[in-house]
């Protein structure tokens, strides 16, 4: 029997339609219960039978054919839809033998090494003495929790975007052990990366900064928000491993972090020999496309000696040499002062890719 596997975000519902293993259809609601809007008129359970009758109507869908899997974090909600099984997002976010997965919500992470929520309905710092500004921030925030459906854009302040992202930034997503996965894609997933644009800088600064530890890494951008309702599947039924070995995610590149100064050589295709020297606490970016391999050697004082092929990505190698790993210079105050300079950075790489 057809399967449908049902994720719910903390600003949005993804569903996946699975008639087989090689026919699919993938459909994201942008809107969940949010009690302060709906209380009075629906229950969580009425607004959430009502989406599912929405979405099989546009889809032309009939519910009763398939058995339906539910998924959420920090659990699935309590509603009438008649399923065959159902988890936390936390206990299948490990699935996909080729993925460290990382899901990023509006207010939400999970990883295979940790889970952390933080949304602060009243977000003030004592520290501010702009109080137009504190009252516009503590607007923000509240409002957001009455809309969780809510998305940021580029139009507003990017000090309440990036304040935002501050309640995450500080957390390390990488791998307990990179040396022992480094055969393993960092997958960024969830609502945060749904339907994003390439030349979102503060996006790829934001995936830059969550992952920490020094190493080589494989980032790649789940843009369709696919890969929780294909863990799901694959929890309820492992022949659906299939659709995260196929899935065609995007690749955005990798990703050097090698704190302080390096030096590094670039084998490229044509016997030509790039040598620099990279200085520390600075962002390096060299074009490799997707298809592309270079071999690179570094020597540098935590990683030592570095000998690999790298394959490229949408915006190609990056060599980091931050100190990201270090709690003790890599604090909220040192990203707030230099995070402007970073986005510039990797926006006019961006920019020269596009030509």
């Amino acid at each position: 029997m057809p399967i449908l596997s049902v994720i719910f975000g903390d600003s949005g519902v993804s569903f996946l339609f699975l008639d087989s293993l090689s026919n699919y259809k993938a459909h994201n609601f942008p809107y969940i219960y949010s009690r302060d809007l709906f209380g009075g008129q629906y229950s969580e359970s009425a607004f959430y039978s009502e989406m599912f009758n929405i979405v099989c109507k546009t889809l032309k869908k009939d519910l009763n054919s398939y058995q339906v899997l539910i998924g959420g974090y920090p659990e699935p909600p309590r509603i009438e839809i008649n399923r065959v099984f159902e988890l936390p997002l936390s206990s299948f976010i490990h699935y996909g033998a080729i993925y460290h997965s990382v899901l990023i919500n509006n207010t939400s992470l999970v990883s295979p090494s940790r889970c952390f929520s933080a949304f602060p309905v009243k977000y003030l710092n004592d520290s501010l003495v702009d109080e137009t500004y504190e009252h516009v921030r503590t607007n923000y925030f509240a409002n957001m929790s009455a809309f969780p459906m809510y998305k940021s854009n580029s139009k507003e302040d990017p000090a309440l975007l990036i304040e935002k992202d501050n309640i995450f930034r500080l957390l390390d997503v990488s791998p307990k052990h990179p040396d022992m996965e480094k055969d393993k894609s960092i997958l960024f997933s969830g609502e945060r990366f749904l339907n994003i644009e390439l030349d979102n800088a503060k996006s790829v600064e934001f995936c830059l900064d969550l992952i920490k530890k020094p190493g080589v890494f494989q980032i790649k951008l789940d843009t369709q928000n696919l890969y929780s309702a294909m863990a799901l599947a694959q929890a309820y039924d492992q022949s659906y491993e299939t659709l995260i070995l196929e899935a065609e995610f995007t690749n955005l590149c990798t990703l050097i972090n090698a704190p302080g100064a390096s030096e590094f050589l670039v084998y490229t295709g044509n016997s030509e020999n790039k040598y620099m020297e990279l200085l520390p606490d600075a962002l390096y970016f060299l074009p490799a496309s997707e298809k592309t391999q270079l071999a690179v050697k570094m020597k540098n004082g935590v990683l030592g000696t570095v000998e690999r092929y790298i394959q490229g990505g949408a915006l190609g190698l990056i060599v980091d040499t931050r100190d990201k790993s270090n709690e003790k210079t890599f604090t909220s105050h040192y990203v707030s002062k230099n995070i402007k300079e970073w986005i510039s950075v990797i926006d006019k790489n961006i920019c020269m890719r596009r030509f």
